[in-house]
């Protein structure tokens, strides 16, 4: 009886490691198809992030809310007009 679980439990766990063996290979394999189109995809988030974290220079910071108020004031012109 004891004989028939020790040999159960060591092809449960044969079963366990040769599913994830067969994962990691599977997961290398895909990884290796698509990573062309990953790092154009992780270019584009970055330079993404970069544009929506650039820094103004106070010059620029004054133009744009100079433009900013002009739109708004165009924008409210036209509805009151």
């Amino acid at each position: 009886m004891i004989l028939a679980g020790i040999k159960l439990t060591l092809l449960g766990m044969g079963v366990v490691v040769l599913f994830l063996f067969l994962l990691i290979l599977v997961v290398n394999i895909s990884f290796r198809f698509l990573a062309r189109q990953s790092e154009k995809e992780f270019e584009d988030m970055r330079l993404a992030d970069l544009r929506r974290h650039r820094k103004f220079t106070p010059a620029e910071k004054e133009n744009v809310l100079v433009a900013v108020i002009s739109a708004a004031i165009a924008a409210h012109r036209r509805r009151t007009g």
